[in-house]
């Protein structure tokens, strides 16, 4: 039967699909696909013989499938899933009888009638609705042509795997390695129902496919599973390119499996499908086993260390980005934000040294007062002297700018003013007075045009390009900036962008335009920057609407961390060292690599949700993030070697890479499990932000509640009353200094200031050390209660 014969054939509601579950039965009338399983041949990366059955998925059986000139047995078998009344297990083996063939692959398929393209699709960290977007095909590094360029642009991204947004066919090809989770997501608005379909990164032939195809109408679609891989097209940098995939080659006895597992459930709206996936994304793989590799405070002095090595320039006045090579240009000194201009200061007038504070202390002095334009905005790229643009096109085009940039400008340059304050350190005024002009230019701007844009002309506070989150940071700036400044008219400004963000894309299920070389693909970097916000206008204003943008907005955002160690080419560099991809987190839609970090922050917003919601899968999201990053950059004790010219070469100490290449969008270039040799500067920023903005540990002694973030082992002995004594160990071979939040189980709903962090006092524990500490949460040594010293933590 070929998949027209079997679309025509009779359907089957999702009931079906939960027939052993009466709960889920009744929460899924009328959504309606059925489930087969197929066999293809190729030719090339062309379905040439198709093979299919449909499976009766409510009694396990199996059933012969004819391929040309073989013969398969196909048995299936289905499971309830214990403490998930809405999942069900589905199991398909194909085992080759009979003859021989090359270039086949087995596949599972959903089909859909009913299909609309209002439906939401979503695979994690590649599809967001489907990728219904306008596309402009460019080279790289890619920016909107000049004659597109307008505030009311729609969302426009560059060449890459999308259900077509007009007529003709419409398809999307992904892999497993392209996802941070295998998964596809569905969202029926007309039926208010929902799915989601995990399943595993590899059987034994290799990464497996997931595509999503539509029908020419649209009245109907397929989503399969393929294993191994082939796609008619993969994605490189700039376009998409006809796929080297091919099938694999069965012998009699051969076998393969494919696992699934299906969630279907009522959504009353679009976010319930984001909250479910919140919850399921680790059900298939298990969570993963914990690494401790080197104390947080252990890779921030080496990082240190490599700032004032490598990045500081003297003549400049400022940390570079660190990627001078002959021939680079003014671009690859210094960018204001986005890659980590302003936000490394933070962690060294934090934690650094005191050659690390003056530095930063003149880094801020540079930038301040030479980078401003008129307006009161700053210029995005420069070299202390001279300032260009963010055109790649045209960088001698000074004034057009990233609206992302001025806005991490905004919140990062508040936030060391207030730790200043708090180090005793007078800021300057001609500093206070350039950055009360740029939140003044922020609130004009938005007067101006309702909105803060993608790009912005420095110098006439207009909007370029349109559109996006890229500035979805610049509430929780303006916010910063009303209560530093005494000015309501900023916190007003705040929420009235903030409601736009949540209204426009919260809702929308997209959010875009955070990197600048990435045209406004779905991207991570805003999505977290939106949880910022609106944690932070919660914390001021005491408003729900907050707390619930910001618990919606981490759902989404949760979607963009890896769940699951990725399985790397055993000879890859990846594969040697054993890394593993829990925790890092995803860059955007076109540049296809997931990351050690989130580009530009610490991941800080997660705790401050915790401390209202005390919803502990923050925590766990957070310490993800935290723990994975370390194994990332190349130490004197342990090299990690990346491709440079086609060879490997050594990664000098404290270099890090911002690909975690689990895809092969850079082939044959970087391949999986490579990353190329240079340090990325965004990365270092991040790093640092993490190794001190985070605490090391979280401890509730009142409650007998401990969590680690550090890479050291918390264990919480006994506790009475508000006291709790926890069992530290520290199995490292480095010494560790840990910044520890302690706080009662009330003090958790008092806000946090912007520089909190510097009020929790330090725990030392030399390697492979063990000790017993007594916290008492009537001393509230949180920094919600004030300052604190470290002699009121008891050992």
């Amino acid at each position: 039967m070929d998949r027209r014969e079997f679309v025509k054939s009779g359907a089957v509601t999702l009931a079906l699909l939960s027939a052993r579950e009466k709960a889920s039965t009744q929460s899924l009338k009328g959504h309606l696909f059925r489930i087969a399983a197929r066999l293809n041949r190729y030719e090339n990366a062309t379905v040439q013989a198709t093979s299919g059955i449909e499976l009766d998925i409510a009694k396990d059986s199996t059933r012969k499938i004819g391929l040309e000139c073989t013969t398969w047995h196909c048995f299936w078998k289905t499971s309830r899933v214990a403490d998930r009344p809405d999942a069900l297990d589905l199991v398909v083996s194909f085992k080759l009888a009979t003859g021989a063939v090359s270039n086949c692959a087995a596949v599972v398929e959903l089909e859909f009638d009913n299909w609309s393209t209002a439906n939401y699709v979503c695979l994690p960290s590649a599809v967001y609705n489907g990728n219904r977007f306008h596309v402009q095909p460019t080279r790289y590094p890619p920016m909107i042509d000049k004659a597109n360029r307008r505030p009311d642009l729609p969302i426009t991204i560059n060449d890459f795997p999308r259900l077509n947004i007009g007529a003709g066919e419409s398809r999307l090809e992904e892999f497993t390695g392209n996802l941070a989770t295998p998964a596809v997501g569905i969202y029926s608005p007309s039926s208010h129902t929902a799915l989601w379909l995990l399943t595993d990164q590899q059987t034994q032939v290799g990464n497996s496919g997931i595509t999503v195809e539509e029908s020419l109408d649209r009245s109907k679609a397929t989503v399969s599973v393929t294993a191994p891989r082939v796609r008619h097209t993969r994605q490189t940098p700039t376009r998409l390119i006809p796929s080297s995939d091919r099938g694999a080659t069965f012998n009699p006895g051969d076998e393969i499996t494919l696992r699934l597992r299906l969630y279907t459930f009522r959504a009353s709206d679009l976010q319930v499908l984001f909250d479910r996936f919140l919850e399921v994304r680790k059900d298939l793989t298990g969570r993963t086993a914990f690494h401790h590799m080197i104390p947080m405070s252990q890779a921030f002095s080496i990082l240190e260390d490599k700032l004032n090595r490598e990045n500081w320039s003297e003549t400049w006045g400022f940390y570079t980005l660190g990627w001078q090579h002959a021939g680079d240009s003014i671009y690859s000194l210094w960018q204001l934000g986005w890659v980590g201009g302003i936000q490394n200061t933070l962690a060294l007038l934090l934690a650094g040294s005191e050659i690390s504070r003056q530095r930063a202390w003149k880094n801020l002095d540079t930038i301040i007062t030479r980078s401003q334009a008129p307006s009161g905005f700053f210029y995005g790229v420069g070299d202390g002297e001279k300032w260009l643009g963010d055109d790649f096109n045209d960088i001698s085009n000074k004034d057009l700018c990233l609206a992302r940039k001025n806005a991490d400008a905004l919140f990062f340059f508040l936030k060391q003013f207030s730790l200043l304050k708090k180090q005793g350190r007078d800021v300057p005024k001609s500093w206070e007075t350039a950055v009360r002009r740029l939140a003044d230019a922020f609130v004009i701007l938005w007067k101006k045009c309702g909105q803060f844009g993608q790009f912005i002309n420095v110098a006439t506070c207009d909007i370029i390009i349109g559109g996006t989150a890229s500035a979805a940071i610049a509430p929780a700036g303006l916010a910063l900036a009303s209560q530093y400044y005494g000015n309501a008219e900023y916190l007003s400004i705040a929420e009235q962008s903030a409601r736009l963000y949540y209204t426009r894309d919260v809702q929308g299920g997209v959010t875009t335009g955070g990197p600048g070389d990435a045209l406004q693909a779905p991207d991570s970097e805003s999505s977290y920057a939106l949880i910022e916000s609106f944690i932070l206008l919660y914390e001021m204003t005491g408003k729900a609407e907050w707390l619930k943008a910001a618990r919606e907005q981490a759902a989404q955002f949760a979607i963009w961390i890896v769940s699951y160690d990725y399985k790397f080419p055993e000879k890859s560099t990846f594969g040697r060292l054993g890394m593993r991809t829990t925790g890092t987190c995803w860059a955007n839609g076109q540049n296809r690599h997931s990351t050690p970090a989130i580009c530009t922050g610490s991941g800080d917003a997660l705790l401050r949700l915790y401390r209202i919601t005390e919803q502990v899968v923050y925590l766990e999201l957070m310490r993800d993030i935290v723990q994975t990053s370390p194994q990332y950059w190349s130490r004197a004790d342990r090299t990690i070697q990346a491709m440079e010219r086609g060879k490997l070469v050594d990664q000098k100490p404290g270099w890090i890479v911002e690909r975690v290449q689990m895809s092969d969008w850079e082939n044959p270039c970087t391949p999986i499990g490579e990353v190329f040799h240079a340090s990325s500067s965004w990365y270092e920023a991040a790093l640092t932000l993490s190794s001190t903005e985070i605490p090391g540990l979280y401890v509730q002694p009142d409650t007998g509640f401990a969590w680690t973030f550090d890479h050291i082992d918390a264990q919480v002995l006994k506790h009475s009353g508000d006291s709790a004594t926890v069992r530290l160990t520290n199995r490292t071979p480095f010494p560790a200094r840990i910044r520890a939040m302690v706080e009662s189980s009330t003090d958790v709903h008092r806000p946090l200031n912007s520089a909190a962090i510097a009020d929790c006092p330090v725990i030392e524990l030399a390697a492979a050390e063990t000790r017993e500490i007594v916290f008492d949460a009537r001393h509230r040594l949180s920094a919600a209660a004030g300052s604190h010293s470290f002699s009121r933590v008891q050992t």
